[in-house]
């Protein structure tokens, strides 16, 4: 007969604010990570740095203030269509520049 092993519910850790948060120090402490992770921006930063500065819009309100398509156009004053071009080809050579870039 196989015995399971089971671990006590801890009540106090699973209530509260922090319930459901799972804890990524151990990726903080990582120095390695942390150089891959500071690469990884620099590049990511300098890819978008070619993007023209249409499409650095888009991608800023869509992505970074998570805007939608209809409050896009509407704070730049174009059709919803040519956001969701504007943001298609941003992506596309965001895509080509780093994976050009690849070490």
């Amino acid at each position: 007969m196989k015995r399971r092993s089971h671990a006590e519910y801890d009540d106090q850790r699973s209530s509260g604010a922090d319930a459901g948060v799972i804890e990524l120090a151990s990726r903080r402490d990582n120095p390695s990570a942390n150089v891959d992770r500071k690469y990884l921006r620099e590049r990511i930063l300098a890819a978008f740095d070619q993007l023209p500065e249409d499409q650095r819009q888009v991608v800023v309100l869509r992505e970074m203030e998570e805007m939608s398509y209809k409050e896009i156009s509407d704070v730049l004053d174009i059709p919803e269509g040519t956001v969701m071009s504007r943001l298609y080809y941003a992506r596309r050579k965001l895509q080509q520049l780093l994976k050009a870039d690849a070490p």
